[in-house]
């Protein structure tokens, strides 16, 4: 009886990613967009950027807390907001390169299929080899989260400098 539990259990969590990136794909469609971009053009630097800000903001975030908990109740709060602003900043930035990531996936692999299974069975093929014991534990995931921040943050600000770049035009 548990493993049916734990197989249902897994067919609702592998629903509720693919339906994740279903809603960021849609809701947020430029930014989702311009980190695809970046996906599909990867720079060599694209992976070596994620790991750099993803390992700054996870030092920015930690020492925050530990400053916020050291200052104490009245000025302790200031040093908790920035790490919690940060925190969000990295899930948000993560999660809207994890969907650019499943769209190009999906593309690549199920170029004949519509859009809407393209999206599913991206996510689902990169959910199942994420659980591949040790390989896709350690090495996939971390690759996929580093490499989908670094790819969020240079669509992110490529976009800012051409927009700069043609205000000064």
């Amino acid at each position: 009886m548990q493993i049916l539990g734990i197989f249902f259990g897994a067919i609702l969590a592998l629903t509720a990613v693919n339906a994740m990136f279903l809603t960021i794909g849609a809701l947020f469609s430029n930014p989702v967009e311009r980190t695809r971009m970046v996906i599909e053009n990867p720079q060599g630097r694209t992976f070596l950027l994620g790991v750099v800000n993803t390992l700054f903001f996870i030092a920015v975030i930690i020492g925050m807390f530990a400053l916020g908990n050291a200052l104490g109740s009245p000025l302790g709060i200031i040093p908790i907001l920035i790490a919690l602003v940060a925190l969000v900043w990295l899930i948000v930035g993560t999660s809207f390169g994890l969907t650019s990531l499943v769209n190009v996936l999906g593309e690549r692999l199920y170029s004949e299929r519509p859009q809407l299974q393209k999206v599913f069975l991206g996510g689902s093929t990169l959910v199942l080899a994420a659980l591949v014991p040790y390989l896709g534990w350690i090495l996939l995931v971390s690759y996929a989260i580093m490499f989908s921040f670094g790819a969020f943050m240079s669509g992110t600000f490529r976009q800012r400098r051409l927009n700069k770049a043609n205000e000064a035009d």
